[in-house]
């Protein structure tokens, strides 16, 4: 583009990017001035929609004549290539100002004033925004404030970098950056210049504290957040923050519509009514503030860590195995210092190799300080290097290296963790300290086959878990006492024996993952991970309610950052019936490990039991937007799209699923579901009669028969196979008082005796009382 000509501009540099289009700095040969040129990006291009947008947008800013919103010059087409000529802002955006910190009042006022006037002046004139967002606030050199980019709003996920080309997509028919999207534009796509008060309310929120009122680096967590929660008062984000400001704030964010200032005009004014010498008050202190956050060497009080992947220094690619290991083991003992919140391996590790900065890192995370480094094994020997560092400034916080045998491990383990909650002036009980305190040295061949076996688990396929348990138990024959080893073997087998894998018969996988559970806890009654396990196996297979309950409890005590812990028992309160709390349990999860695409489907899936159909989809929607390649969210699109009645769509996402996950006989029995559903019992039949056929040679859980049968309309069947998936203590069997699948056989009285049964055999007894009763529609 680089020197091409549109009509008498040239092009001269490439300044940026916004929303579909593509803008450069141009020279304007007839009026000898420097102009924005404005091109739908190449990917855009032949969309005729597209272009009948970029002409709207053209159009609408032709309209206004504001002093607080861009100037469109001209609009017109050079070789079947549509182009706006705007004034060209020579200044900063309102984002790269944001940078520095949170702003003063007075500088936040002043800002909030003219970006509502510039919205009035448009929504006087029937333009909706729909983008207000950081990015799209521009200053000139003299300070003014330019609204820019008019009814084109960009869809993407991430808020912070637009133009990066690896930025996620909404769908279509959401406009707007999902930060500061206003909850009706999720919910419905549907939206007034309400909306756009939502989002100015949500960018001066985030003047004020520095940070947004929701954000998190997953899709899915961050739409729980807008459509469901209340940001954090901005007084507690920053005590700074208070009275008149906050209440403007609050009232702009409010989630219905009617309860927030109707027009841009009304926000204004609760500026403008403020007490006259509060605001001169607050004005002379905004250059003293200013510096004093530029200048501030000490952090705010950490709450919140990523341990990032440290780096293998060695030249040989197998010891990444050690180096991967070894994060994990960090993450695990900083795990244990109180009121620390620590994210979780799978998001940890998908930084591993990253070119982003540490502040990046933390901003997508929402972490307060970030700990990274290296090491180096030479044969019995090892060298780390670990650093603390303050995420807000970049500053070194701490550093200390370690050159010591490699059964030293876990002493440095624990050294780090004590120096980091050491650093970060967090007090620990002598309990706490003795919990970070290890007596023993490591045996090293036993745990270089731990760290193997985890690296196999993590995989989670079925060759991997058989590897796992391999390595598991060499390591366990190198030393008896390894309980991480122990936990590792209960974790293999707890998922194989799961209504999601259920590879191997419940009544020969669970047993065992309690008896190496039980073993690891021998050895450490604190084992959270092992304690995790017992609980699963507590309610998946002998159903005793009360007593998962209480061990799930023990483990997140022990060490609140499990997510594991806290999507087990996410799992068993789904179960119960008790979807608020398994919605709370499972986002919290969500937090810790933003990017672990499980726990993310697993937000649907509570939804979808709650019968909260459209939510959920919403959600698994998001998801596979993330992770289209993950086999579960297709498996949980499946069910969701069964119950809206969308059964051409659920074949389809079955389809995909097993294309994926690889033909399990669970997973297959659903595809029959879905084609039962659709009407081609026939094919739903024929999937049946080869299940029977596997059956004589695998484990087929008898749930999948029931499933088919009720589907098919032979209610009896299912009942039959009920009952022979409760000889089984089939863990699947669990969802059957809360599955949307099984609605119709609740008042039978076969159902209701075999559910009582359950309840008799150690299960709770829960009430079966309706899903609208246990949790409100949203």
């Amino acid at each position: 583009m680089i020197g091409s000509l549109f009509k008498h501009y040239e092009v001269i540099e490439r300044i940026g990017a916004g929303g579909m289009g593509v803008v450069y700095r141009a020279h304007d040969r007839k009026l000898e001035r420097d102009v924005a040129l404005k091109v739908l990006a190449s990917d855009t291009l032949r969309s005729e929609e597209a272009r009948r947008q970029f002409r709207r947008e053209a159009l609408a800013l032709s309209r206004l004549n504001h002093p607080n919103i861009a100037v469109v010059h001209d609009f017109d087409t050079v070789d079947d290539v549509d182009f706006i000529i705007m004034e060209l802002i020579e200044g900063h955006t309102l984002h790269e100002r944001m940078r520095q910190g949170p702003m003063a009042v007075a500088e936040i006022v002043q800002i909030a004033e003219q970006m509502l006037d510039g919205l009035a002046a448009a929504h006087e004139r029937g333009i909706i925004h729909r983008d207000i967002k950081p990015a799209n606030l521009r200053f000139t050199k003299d300070g003014r404030l330019k609204l820019i980019d008019f009814g084109l709003a960009k869809r993407t996920v991430m808020p912070y970098d637009e133009t990066a080309p690896n930025s996620e997509h909404l769908d279509e028919s959401m406009a707007g950056t999902l930060a500061y999207m206003a909850p009706e534009q999720l919910r419905t796509g549907e939206l007034d210049a309400r909306s756009d008060i939502y989002s100015c309310g949500s960018v001066i929120y985030e003047m004020a504290t520095g940070r947004q009122p929701f954000y998190y680096p997953h899709t899915v967590r961050m739409i729980t957040a807008i459509l469901e929660e209340e940001p954090q008062r901005p007084a507690l984000a920053r005590g700074e923050v208070g009275g008149w400001l906050e209440a403007v704030i609050v009232k702009a964010m409010a989630k219905k519509p009617a309860q927030r200032y109707q027009t841009a005009l009304e926000m204004k004014s609760a500026f403008q009514g403020a007490e006259a010498h509060e605001r001169s008050a607050m004005r002379s202190r905004t250059s003293s503030r200013s510096q004093t956050v530029r200048r501030s060497a000490k952090p705010k009080r950490a709450r919140s860590i990523v341990v990032l992947p440290l780096e293998n220094l060695s030249r040989d690619p197998e010891q990444d195995y050690f180096a991967d290991g070894l994060t994990e083991s960090l993450i695990t003992d900083v795990s244990k210092i109180p009121e620390l919140k620590v994210i979780s391996r799978t998001t940890s590790m998908r930084y591993k190799d990253s070119r982003k900065t540490l502040p990046e890192i933390a901003r997508e995370l929402d972490v307060d300080v970030v700990l990274t480094g290296s090491v180096v094994r030479s044969q019995e020997r090892m060298r780390i290097h670990v650093q603390l560092i303050d995420a807000a400034s970049d500053q070194h916080l701490w550093a200390e290296s370690y050159e010591r045998p490699f059964e030293d491990v876990f002493m440095i383990q624990a050294e780090v963790a004590s120096a980091i909650a050491a650093q970060l002036e967090i007090k620990l009980t002598p309990t706490q300290k003795g919990r970070l305190a290890v007596a023993r040295p490591v045996n090293a061949a036993a745990h270089e086959a731990y760290l193997r076996g985890r690296q196999c688990w993590n995989r989670r396929t079925k060759d991997d878990f058989k590897r796992a348990i391999g390595y598991f138990q060499e390591a366990i024959e190198n030393d008896p006492a390894h309980v991480l080893a122990y936990a590792g073997l209960a974790d293999c087998y707890v998922l194989l024996g799961a209504g999601e894998y259920c590879i191997l018969p419940p009544k020969m996988a669970m047993p065992r993952a309690k008896a190496a559970a039980k073993k690891a806890l021998e050895i450490d009654s604190n084992s959270a991970e092992a304690l995790a396990a017992l609980g699963s196996v507590q309610f998946r297979f002998e159903w005793n309610s009360a007593a998962a309950e209480r061990t799930f409890r023990e483990a997140l005590k022990l060490n609140p950052s499990y997510a594991t812990a806290r999507y087990y028992f996410a799992v068993h309160l789904l179960t119960s019936g008790r979807f608020e709390e398994a919605l709370e349990e499972i986002n919290r999860a969500v937090e810790l490990d933003p990017l672990a695409a499980i726990y993310n489907a697993m937000v649907s899936y509570v939804l979808y039991n709650a019968t909260r159909y459209e939510e959920a989809e919403l959600h698994l929607r998001a998801c596979l937007e993330v992770e289209p390649n993950f086999a579960v969210s297709h498996f949980i699109h499946t069910c969701i799209l069964v119950e809206l009645g969308r059964f051409e769509e659920a074949v389809t996402a079955m389809e995909r699923a097993i294309e994926l996950a690889g033909p399990m006989p669970h997973w297959r029995g659903s595809l029959a579901v879905a084609h039962a559903l659709a009407g081609r019992t026939e094919k739903a039949r024929e999937i049946l009669a080869q299940l029977e056929l596997d059956a004589k040679t695998q484990y087929v859980q008898p749930v999948t028969f029931a499933l088919i049968y009720n589907a098919l309309g032979e209610g009896d069947k299912a009942c039959e196979q009920l009952e022979a998936a409760y000889e089984d203590r089939d863990g699947w069997l669990i969802y059957a008082r809360v599955t949307p699948l099984f609605a119709n056989l609740r008042t039978s009285e076969r159902f209701q005796k075999l559910i009582a049964r359950m309840q008799d055999s150690g299960f709770s007894a829960t009430s079966l009382l309706s899903r609208s009763q246990l949790l409100p529609h949203s």
